[in-house]
This record gives structure tokens, sequence and C-alpha cells, in this order.
């Protein structure tokens, strides 16, 4: 019969191979800075579209919130914007002993989230937003947010629909 033997190679046995080598932790500490530097980009600008967001949600509530104050009370309101600015005056009402026309009356001043800035109004004569009873707005335009290099565009159409997009 033929007998089996086992043979040991010594040499592999003394071999310690439990664990890393230096530059294997090293290879794999620099993969993880990496990814964590185009995770930190990437969480960078979502932070940025949101504050950005944040704001345009604001303007578009106070607008609407300012379209029902004119339907529900009969009186005409709007909303000054002053670019490039960081803020924007609710404030406009409309004289009640001369029906029609407008007079300052602050309301509130709103200021935006630092960095967000009002960088320009179309279509509105004076920057000013006015609704009337009708829900709608006596002229539509668009205002135009920006933090750094995004921007969001707030549009109102003559309808008095409000909404914004980037």
């Amino acid at each position: 019969m033929y007998a089996l033997s086992l043979v040991y190679d010594e040499s592999t046995m003394d071999k310690d191979n439990s664990g890393q080598s230096f530059v294997e932790i090293l290879l794999i500490i620099a993969i993880i800075i990496i990814i964590a530097g185009f995770g930190a980009s990437a969480f960078r600008q979502y932070l940025i579209k949101n504050r950005l967001t944040g704001a345009a949600k604001e303007i578009v509530s106070d607008l609407r919130s300012m379209q029902q104050n004119t339907v529900t009370q009969q009186v005409v309101y709007g909303i000054e914007f002053i670019p490039p600015n960081t803020y924007f005056y609710i404030r406009y009402a409309e004289d009640p002993y001369n029906p029609g026309t407008l007079i300052k009356e602050q309301y509130a001043q709103r200021f935006l989230l630092y960095g967000i800035t009002i960088d320009t109004i179309s279509g509105f004569t004076d920057n000013i937003v006015v609704f009337n009873a009708g829900a709608g707005v006596s002229e539509s335009g668009a205002i135009t947010l920006t933090d750094g290099n995004l921007t969001v565009t707030i549009e109102v159409r003559p309808s008095g629909f409000v909404d914004f997009r980037f």
C-alpha cells in the first residue's frame, strides 16, 4: 500500500500573516479621505441649495399671505423688494380715503439667511408686487435670489400664481 506522507514547509509555518502591512493601512486611509472629500463637497452644495430653497419658500409664503389678505379684506396689499439686498418689506396697502392709491405702511421687514441676496427684480413697477382684490397681480414678473453661483427664480403670474424654480 501507499503511505500518505504530509510534508510541512517550516519556512511558511514560522511566518506571521495575521494583519495588514503599513502600506495597506495607508492606502485604505487615503481612499477614505478621497471619498470623504467628494462627500463633503456634495454635502456643501446640498446645504446651499437647501438654504436657497428655504429663502424662496419664505418669500413665496409671504406673497401668498399678502394675496390672501387682499382677497379677504378687499384691500390692496403688496411687497416691496429692493435689490441687491438681503431683506424685503411687506408694507404697501391701499389708501382707505383714496381707493386704488397705495400708501407705504410697514407691516414687516423680512431678512434672508446669511449669504442669500435678492439679485434682480423684473416686470414689477418700482419693484413692488401688488395684488388686486381678485387675487391676481397688477403686473407679472420674477424675483431672482442668489447664493454665490446658485440662483432661484420666483415667478408671479398675472393670475396670482406664485412658484419658484432653479
